[in-house]
């Protein structure tokens, strides 16, 4: 009988983790369709509004069903592997992004102009 209470135990658990896993695609889902749909038409403005109300929060709510006490026990290892891991990649990637713009920018690739020259260049082909 014992086996049964903790084969059934495992297998809650396991369904468990599953759902979890299920609600965190569910809402990566909802995440991409919501800003996909942007402010294009009014039609769309209330599966949107649906949207932004519940995403975020169940992404944070996730988060935090998901957090191990465990790496709270020394708090300096703690806020030091968030800075390495959060942090270092943020200030990495924003330098990386803004050299990039910056030089996309100054070749008229960013600014809008490449569209008319791109255009500009058909015409005259047809």
């Amino acid at each position: 009988m014992s086996e049964t209470i903790v084969n059934n135990k495992l297998i809650a658990e396991s369904m468990k983790d599953s759902s979890v896993t299920i609600a965190k695609g569910i809402g990566i889902i909802l995440m991409v369709l919501g800003h996909s749909i942007g402010e294009y038409g009014d039609y769309l403005t209330p599966v949107r509004s649906f949207i932004y109300m519940f995403h975020m929060p169940l992404f944070f709510a996730l988060s935090g069903y998901c957090f191990k006490e465990k790496y709270l026990t020394d708090f300096k290892t703690f806020a030091w592997h968030k800075v390495k891991g959060l942090y270092f990649p943020f200030v990495k990637y924003g330098l990386l992004f803004l050299l990039l713009h910056n030089v996309f920018y100054h070749l008229n690739i960013y600014n809008g102009l490449w569209m008319e020259n791109i255009c500009v260049t058909f015409i005259h082909l047809a």
